[in-house]
């Protein structure tokens, strides 16, 4: 017989564990050394949450594959989620007020320089705690052919912003850009790639310049065929992923493509994600290693069937419901919800 809390096996306190929400497992991991030990190393510890704001309710929703839970942010009134990185959100008001949030310990950094220009997204990069993060946003202008960046770094007091004009039309998506190497990529809705150097690369007039990419999608008509589009870049690897959802809803299809030192390569087809799992939302979309196998192979979306989570399975070319209610190669009928955004819980 175990007297002690702290001797339960560690089988046992990951399979309690698997069952607790992110709020919770912070405060499993404070009951005592070997509990915090399961908390912060085990699979579970940074499983995706979806969170949105139901408005009807009034109330923060948090979705996991095991259920869902609910809170009050009093803190988040009449703010909107721009961007999910690290466990944290950046949240902006209408006004042009940023601040990030951790939801998962309700902390809050003070309000940061406000920006004057709409961007159709912002994002950040590195942990808000660090002395090196970067906030960019990004919006087209006029005729789609003049896209605007702005770039806020930590210490700054004011946005730097630039404008760039490309020979043809680029109709920025709204899925969230890729920093790496201190390039940022961007989405179209037509497949292409761009990247903007953040660091040194400058154009003729000495300024940083917008480098724009025909990626050749294959089939050439799923180019005027995308609905949704989504970009990913695996840890640690030099490789681009990116999900684009067709406008008859029928197809999901997944591609990839190498980073080069002096641009990209062309999109490949990929038709099994290996062990991976996607988790995509125009907040934030990234690759994780699967909990188990039967969630490999999957893209999880921020669309519902009645009361349950959505994914689609590219084994089976089909969209599925958590609960197992609904399975369908289209999605006619399935919830989107809006402001919504994938997030990784951190337990430190």
């Amino acid at each position: 017989m175990i007297s002690d809390w702290a001797d339960l096996p560690k089988e046992l306190l990951d399979l309690i564990l698997s069952n607790l929400y992110a709020e919770d497992r912070l405060t499993f991991g404070l009951v005592c050394r070997s509990w915090n030990s399961v908390a912060t190393t085990s699979t579970y510890c940074h499983s995706p949450c979806l969170m949105f704001y139901h408005r009807r309710e009034h109330r923060w929703k948090f979705f996991q594959y095991n259920g869902s839970s609910d809170k009050d942010f009093p803190q988040l009134y009449n703010a909107e989620i721009r961007c999910s990185k690290y466990g944290w959100l950046l949240m902006s008001r209408d006004d042009g007020s940023l601040f990030f949030f951790d939801p998962f310990k309700e902390q809050m950094i003070r309000e940061l320089p406000k920006h004057d220009f709409p961007y159709t997204t912002i994002c950040f990069f590195n942990e808000p705690t660090s002395s090196n993060w970067i906030v960019v946003g990004i919006s087209n202008m006029f005729d789609n052919k003049d896209v605007i960046i702005g770039v806020l770094k930590h210490g700054d007091d004011e946005w730097e912003v630039n404008k760039f004009t490309h020979k043809s039309e680029f109709e920025l998506s709204f899925c969230s850009p890729i920093l790496h190497c201190g390039k940022l990529y961007c989405l179209n809705k037509k497949g292409d790639v761009a990247f903007f150097d953040l660091i040194s690369e400058h154009d003729d007039d000495g300024g940083p310049s917008l480098n724009v990419y025909c990626c050749c999608l294959y089939p050439s008509r799923l180019r005027h065929k995308i609905k949704q589009e989504f970009l990913i870049k695996l840890k640690g690897q030099d490789v681009l992923f990116a999900v684009f959802v067709a406008h008859d809803e029928r197809k999901v299809s997944v591609y990839r493509m190498y980073l080069m030192e002096n641009g990209v390569n062309q999109w490949e087809l990929v038709e099994d994600l290996g062990d991976k799992a996607l988790f995509v939302s125009h907040t934030a979309s990234f690759a994780v290693a699967a909990l188990s196998k039967t969630m490999t192979n999957k893209i999880y979306f921020t669309k519902f069937h009645e009361d349950s989570s959505v994914y689609y399975c590219l084994k089976t070319q089909k969209y599925h419901s958590f609960n197992g209610n609904f399975s369908s190669n289209k999605f006619y009928g399935l919830k989107e919800v809006d402001f919504a955004t994938w997030i990784l819980p951190t337990i430190s």
